[in-house]
């Protein structure tokens, strides 16, 4: 074989290895879609099958008119919004002052930030959950704003560099 034709047969093999994963990944997808547009009786169906034998848009209808499907999507959002701001502020300020700010404590106040890292999230979440409890701010979109205000550890590494 010479070069080129073993060049050629290298690329169709990532080329298939490529498809098969891009179907690997896309097959949840489409078997998702797939049984949101079934009847629940094509669902639970002995022998089902990848797609319906009719298309059943009844379901979609029902989830925006059961429940407040858009309200949740916009809460979703503006305490995305919120948080990702707060957080991505205090965090470059904090990172730039760290940098910037040349203070005696500058480094232990480094190290208390890349220490505060290696601390699991899943451990403080009871005593942080008490701690909003106690200042009746569950359920308060303001908590996200506050909680984004004390930055993240990271981030304030990724701006210190």
């Amino acid at each position: 074989m010479t070069y080129k034709t073993n060049r050629r047969i290298m690329q169709a093999v990532k080329y298939i290895v490529v498809i098969f994963i891009l179907v690997m990944f896309f097959l949840p997808i489409l078997s998702m879609i797939s049984v949101s547009l079934k009847t629940e009786g094509e669902i639970f169906k002995q022998s089902p099958n990848l797609f319906p034998e009719k298309l059943h848009f009844q379901n979609y209808i029902n989830a925006f008119t059961r429940i407040n499907y858009l309200r949740y999507i916009y809460n979703s959002m503006l305490v995305a919004l919120m948080y990702t701001v707060a957080c991505t502020l205090s965090s470059g300020m904090a990172g730039y002052a760290l940098a910037r700010f040349h203070i005696r404590e500058n480094g232990i106040f480094f190290t208390i930030v890349l220490s505060s890292i290696m601390i699991p999230i899943v451990i403080t979440l009871i005593p942080f959950y008490l701690l909003v409890k106690n200042m009746g701010l569950t359920d308060k979109h303001i908590l996200w704003l506050l909680y984004g205000l004390g930055g993240a550890p990271f981030m304030i590494y990724l701006y210190r560099q």
